[in-house]
């Protein structure tokens, strides 16, 4: 035969493709006796005709362990005839949802560096391990299935030390009763680069949708839906990552947990339902111990929890966040965001805080507890609360700053050193102190929710104690008082050199203020007590005591309240 009739096809010399051997599937061209090297031959399906397993195959008289082969009578070989791409049906996965494919999955991997998993449901009962560089992908992530049986990890990158570049995409992934990883990555300790993209992914019902450690830099998480875990998204100790539209929902304990991580910077995130293992404690956003996260567009609502919680984080910037509807799980206490022990925190929020049960529960827009330094929260509220919820509580033991912009109202404060010039800005507090009377306090009465002192009649004056617990150390601040002429004439007195003239003949319900100034130099004990002194024959009304730091705006804090400020 001349030589033109011959054609190389995987390294062989084969007869002209035109002479073909075509047989319904991979069982028949196996029966044939009758083949003999150097033929082309044809399948039509691998076991049935177009179950998508179509192949075609060079025969030849030689193993050969770098190619697939199907093993023939006579000692000879199929070997398969790579075009464009492989996909697994040709190598015998069935996509039935019955048989186990792990087999012919993995061998894919390991010969071709790729799994391409055309339509079907495959089922596996083992991890499918991806090699440095190789790729894992289906048709898109409604027509491609895996439904993964055991109880370790789905799918996993080889544990090497430079196990770069993996791709996974278009697949569902289905585990089984919340066990195991989905997609775990192992870490890469050779120079800590990796550059894997794992991109339009469905996860649902393992311990972690992903979870991934160390040594991933450069790795995007793209256009992803993990529902039904215990933990949606786990970021342990990663670093330099790129996570966009994201979407966590209905997992038992975070949505998105993020732990002893650097430089992420999340984009277009959604994330509902999360968190009903334990209401107290897991959220829809969970970053902890972590420095130089980035959030960008993100909606947290519905939460079992708080919506977003951010412990001993330093440099975390969350822009353009709505956040709605925490506390589905009634905890205690619910917030929209919970920060505890972080540096260099920026918060840019619209919250709309309903609940289902705020007759019993306390809603809190935001718990700011333990020692916050540069802390700035601007939260535009879409609210109509109870008067007896507080939109902001900021906690004990602080020791730092905070700066506080837009529709800030009810708020409680507690040993905590404020910015002065954006503390409460064009705000009322509410419940910030307690007011008592200590000598003749028979003379002293609630009018129309105003404090009356009576003094007429009595031989001394009357003493009435403003107890201000833990004000702000070493920095500027006023308070006053004002108060309205009911009868009599005298002084009021509130700390010397701060007092006021009653006359004689001022006119009854004549307004007076009378205030008493520290400056920076002097540092307040807790429950500081001032005292107004009234003089005797006299009867005011009290209408509202105030307190004022640096240049800040005048904010009043009515009577017969019971909190600290």
């Amino acid at each position: 035969m001349n030589e033109q009739y011959f054609i190389e096809l995987n390294g062989y010399l084969v007869k002209d493709r035109k002479a073909i051997h075509t047989y319904d599937n991979v069982a028949s061209m196996k029966s044939d006796t009758n083949l003999k090297a150097g033929m082309h031959v044809k399948t039509k399906g691998y076991y049935n005709i177009n179950d998508g397993g179509n192949a075609e195959y060079i025969i030849t008289d030689t193993e050969d362990l770098t190619n697939f082969q199907e093993e023939l009578q006579n000692d000879l070989y199929a070997t398969l005839i790579v075009k464009d791409k492989v996909n697994v049906k040709q190598l015998g996965a069935k996509g039935d949802n019955i048989n186990n494919d792990i087999t012919p999955i993995q061998t894919s991997l390991n010969l071709f560096n790729y799994a391409y998993l055309p339509k079907g449901i495959y089922k596996i009962d083992n991890t499918i391990t991806i090699p440095k560089q190789g790729s894992l992908y289906g048709n898109n992530l409604n027509e491609t299935i895996i439904n993964y049986t055991g109880s370790n990890n789905a799918i996993q990158n080889e544990d090497i030390s430079d196990c770069i570049e993996i791709n996974i995409h278009d697949i569902t992934l289905n585990g089984t009763n919340k066990t195991g990883n989905g997609i775990y990555l192992y870490r890469n300790t050779k120079n800590g680069d990796a550059y894997h993209q794992i991109e339009k992914i469905k996860i649902t019902n393992f311990e972690n949708g992903i979870y991934a450690t160390q040594y991933q830099n450069e790795t995007k998480f793209l256009n992803l839906d993990i529902a039904l875990c215990k933990t949606g998204l786990n970021f342990d100790h990663l670093n330099d990552c790129y996570v966009d539209n994201v979407v966590t929902h209905q997992n038992e304990k975070d949505g998105i947990l993020v732990i002893g991580s650097s430089e992420i910077r999340f984009n277009n995130i959604k994330s509902w339902y999360n968190g009903s293992n334990d209401p107290t404690n897991y959220s829809n956003l969970n970053i902890r111990s972590s420095a130089a996260i980035n959030i960008n567009n993100i909606t947290s609502q519905e939460s079992y929890g708080d919506n977003i919680i951010l412990s001993y984080n330093k440099n975390i910037m969350i822009d353009n966040c709505y956040l709605s509807w925490p506390g589905l799980g009634n905890p205690s206490e619910i917030h929209q965001v919970y920060l505890d022990e972080n540096v260099n925190c920026f918060i840019n929020a619209t919250t709309q805080n309903g609940h289902f049960n705020e007759s019993e529960i306390t809603n809190y827009v935001l718990a700011l507890k333990n020692h916050p330094n540069n802390c700035t929260v601007n939260i535009t509220t879409e609210d109509n609360f109870p008067v007896d919820k507080k939109m902001i509580l900021i906690g004990a033991n602080n020791n730092g700053n905070a700066v506080f912009n837009r529709n800030i109202f009810n708020i409680i404060v507690d040993n905590l050193k404020i910015n002065k010039e954006n503390y409460a800005k064009n705000g009322d507090i509410a419940n910030t102190t307690d007011l008592s009377y200590v000598n003749n306090n028979t003379h002293c009465s609630y009018v129309n929710g105003k404090l009356r002192v009576d003094t007429t009649g009595e031989s001394g004056n009357t003493f009435v104690y403003f107890k201000l617990a833990n004000l702000p150390r070493n920095d500027f601040y006023t308070t006053y008082m004002k108060f309205n002429k009911v009868s009599g004439s005298g002084q009021v007195l509130f700390e010397n050199p701060g007092y006021a003239t009653v006359g004689a003949n001022d006119p009854v319900g004549t307004t007076y203020y009378v205030g008493y100034t520290k400056y920076r130099d002097i540092s307040l004990t807790a429950n500081q007590t001032l005292s107004l002194i009234v003089q005797k024959d006299m009867i005011i009304d009290i209408e509202e005591f105030g307190l004022t730091l640096g240049e800040s705006g005048l904010f009043n804090l009515p009577l017969n309240s019971k909190a600290k400020i």
